[in-house]
Order: structure tokens, then C-alpha cells, then sequence
């Protein structure tokens, strides 16, 4: 594929238009903005390669997503195998001008990046991107059952951490 070819500005042109709703994805997926850009960039890397095939598809958004979720999970897998998991205690910081909302904040996104990568990604898609248990299975490429069940996990594992759920980040399963 040549640069300046029409199929490449289309591609710029979508890459223009989501680069920040994807930046912030990639953020929570993978735990913060340090290796966000790194992954996103592979992603569109990996996307550009089969861009003439993507651009036909239905819905080429959805599949840069796709592989986006895929590359930071992927990575943080290969990344968490023979690593031990630190748990960190506190901050060496005071925390100063912080509502009680935001420290529970806070709190609940130190809670959600010590999640498995895979359970993070579904609580990230469930609760950030408000997708359906059917569209999380479908960009996850597993059962609903699976987004349930990952979901559960998740969010049991967040509330023996301490973490207090409001009952507005609660669904009701299968919605």
C-alpha cells in the first residue's frame, strides 16, 4: 500500500477521529498512560497491515478496538507470567484536597489494576465503554457466559479488597 493512496487517508482519517476515545481505552486497559501509547500504536500497526480488509468490514472501529484489547492483553499476560504480584500499601505521598469521591476513585483504580488482564479489560468494556454482555463477548471473542463469570470474579475480588461499589456501577447480568 503506497502512502497517499485513498484507502490510506481513510485510515488517517478514522485513526484522527478516535485516536483519544482509544488512548483513553488503552489507558484503563492497560493500567495507566505509561505503556497506553506503546500498545495503541502497536495496534494501528497491526491494523494498517490489513487495513484494505478491515476498511470493508461492517464495522472497522469495532475491530481496531478488537485488536487493541487483544494487544494489551496479550501483553500484560506474557508480561504476568513468573512476575509476583506486589501489593502496594500506601502512597509516599499525603493525600491533600481530595473529596471522600475521590479517594474511593482512587482507590477502586488501584483495586482494578491489580486485576488479571483479562477481568480488567471486561470491567473496562462492561463499565467504562457501556457495552452489553454480548458485545464484550463479541470484542473479547468468548461466550457470554465467560463476560459473566469474569465480571463476577472481578467485582468479588474488588469488594473482599475493601473497594466500595456504588449501586450505580452495578448491573443487573446479561445487560
Amino acid at each position: 500500500m503506497a502512502l497517499g493512496d485513498s484507502s490510506d487517508s481513510d485510515f488517517e482519517e478514522l485513526v484522527a477521529a478516535r485516536w483519544d476515545s482509544w488512548a483513553r481505552l488503552a489507558t484503563l486497559l492497560a493500567g495507566g498512560p505509561q505503556d497506553a501509547e506503546d500498545f495503541l500504536q502497536s495496534a494501528m500497526v497491526a491494523v494498517y497491515a490489513k487495513w484494505p480488509r478491515v476498511r470493508r468490514a461492517d464495522r472497522p472501529d469495532a475491530y481496531i478496538v478488537k485488536v487493541l484489547v487483544n494487544t494489551i492483553v496479550s501483553a500484560r499476560r506474557r508480561a504476568a507470567v513468573g512476575q509476583a504480584k506486589l501489593k502496594v500499601v500506601g502512597s509516599a505521598q499525603p493525600w491533600t484536597d481530595t473529596t471522600d469521591d475521590d479517594v474511593d476513585r482512587l482507590d477502586l483504580w488501584a483495586q482494578v489494576r491489580q486485576l488479571p488482564p483479562r477481568q480488567r479489560a471486561v470491567l473496562v468494556l462492561r463499565y467504562y465503554e457501556d457495552m452489553t454482555v454480548r458485545e464484550t463477548a463479541d470484542l473479547l471473542g468468548c461466550s457470554e457466559g465467560t463476560v459473566k463469570s469474569q465480571s463476577s470474579d472481578a467485582l468479588r475480588t474488588l469488594g473482599r479488597s475493601g473497594v466500595r461499589l456504588s449501586s450505580g456501577e452495578e448491573r443487573e447480568p446479561g445487560t
